[in-house]
């Protein structure tokens, strides 16, 4: 490992899929399988030693995942000691807790949830969170989990649109990671990029093929990228890669991240 990426902060993000590993309705796999699923993933997330975690499609003690803390779990299994989870569908009364969240080695400060609501049916959103890791010089930096729509281009690009009204104003370098459920398309056109133009944040080699070394999805196969690590200006990707452990239906990615040169004091 060379000085620049020792000195990098190691960001990483996945999608859950509730602990099921497989895009299947929590409730038909089981309490003891997502147990072991959720291990897997804390495993998988320790094996690769990040700073920084978003996930997303997790639970905390919803009843169709047994009840299970998988934040806790997770934050546990994988020794991150600090984490901020944010309820995208919260309804007590039908047991539904889910949506995203962070998790961190550095001590995260000022958590925000927010969720989309661009319809009844919406269970997406995003958390934000402040850190100000050593790797960085000490320097605050915000880092977003986030889950766009799978399904529906217009609702996704309300709610790229309600990001971009929520961080115009930004006072601190961004990381913006996690399900994008979209591309970044062949000229820029696709939901990624749109998403990227609108916070001013960059990725890695956006045109790769999608069914390459960064595909994310199906994980057994990948041929979508469709989960994205996205920077501000003022830092730089050091490294970047897909995570190929098979601990959910989508694959991981994992970046280091450093001070651009022209933001480095």
């Amino acid at each position: 490992m060379d000085i620049a990426i020792a000195l990098a902060l190691r960001v990483m993000t996945l999608n859950c899929a509730h602990g099921a590993r497989a895009p299947l309705p929590p409730l038909l796999v089981g309490r003891a399988a997502i147990a072991r699923n959720l291990d897997a993933i804390g495993v998988a997330i320790d094996d690769v030693h990040p700073d920084v975690v978003a996930l997303q499609e997790i639970d905390r003690r919803a009843f169709w995942s047994g009840h299970l803390d998988e934040v806790a779990l997770v934050a546990g299994g994988s020794h991150m000691p600090h984490f901020a989870f944010g309820a995208h569908k919260d309804v007590p009364g039908l047991g539904l807790h889910h949506g995203t969240a962070v998790l961190s080695r550095p001590v995260l400060h000022a958590p925000e949830s927010t969720a989309f609501h661009t319809s009844f049916l919406d269970d997406k959103g995003w958390v934000r969170v402040t850190v100000t890791p050593e790797a960085l010089g000490g320097r605050a930096i915000d880092v977003v989990s986030v889950h766009l729509d799978p399904f529906t281009p217009w609702a996704r690009r309300r709610q790229i649109a309600m990001m971009a009204r929520a961080f115009e104003h930004r006072e601190r370098p961004l990381v913006v990671m996690g399900d994008m459920n979209a591309s970044w398309g062949k000229k820029g056109d696709g939901d990624t990029a749109r998403l990227a133009r609108a916070l001013g944040l960059h990725a890695w080699q956006p045109a790769a093929p999608a069914a390459g070394a960064l595909g994310t999805y199906p994980a057994g196969r990948p041929w979508r990228r469709i989960d994205w690590i996205l920077l501000s200006p003022e830092l730089a990707f050091a490294s970047y890669a897909a995570v190929p452990a098979h601990v959910s239906d989508h694959r991981g990615v994992v970046a280091d991240v450093v001070l651009a040169p022209e933001a480095t004091p």
